[in-house]
């Protein structure tokens, strides 16, 4: 199993719910295209908050974005989503406000 420490569960519960469901993900999404390694736990996280397979071939990255969203994101800057999951605990306790995500 990957392990994502950026968004890794925080008890051994969670890990092992999270792994599995993953896994399910890969088995599901098949080719990988051409994300690369860096990418692809991105899209994948994607994939399981939505449950939507398309978004593996429709996700495109600008060629800066693996480095400069996380640069953003601890900087500050607000998350706009429409997915409830991402509202939950996106990153490790403490390493990012809460109250910025709308």
């Amino acid at each position: 199993m990957n392990q994502n420490s950026a968004t890794e569960q925080i008890t051994d519960a969670g890990r092992k719910t999270e792994h599995s469901s993953f896994a399910g993900v890969d088995a599901e999404a098949g080719d990988r295209g051409s994300y690369t390694d860096e990418q692809w736990p991105l899209v994948r996280r994607m994939i399981h908050a939505t449950a939507d397979l398309e978004f593996n071939g429709l996700t495109e990255f600008h060629p800066d974005a693996m480095h400069a969203g996380p640069k953003v994101i601890v900087s500050g800057a607000a998350i706009v989503a429409d997915v409830e999951m991402i509202c939950v605990q996106p990153f490790p306790p403490g390493s990012w406000p809460a109250s910025k995500l709308h």
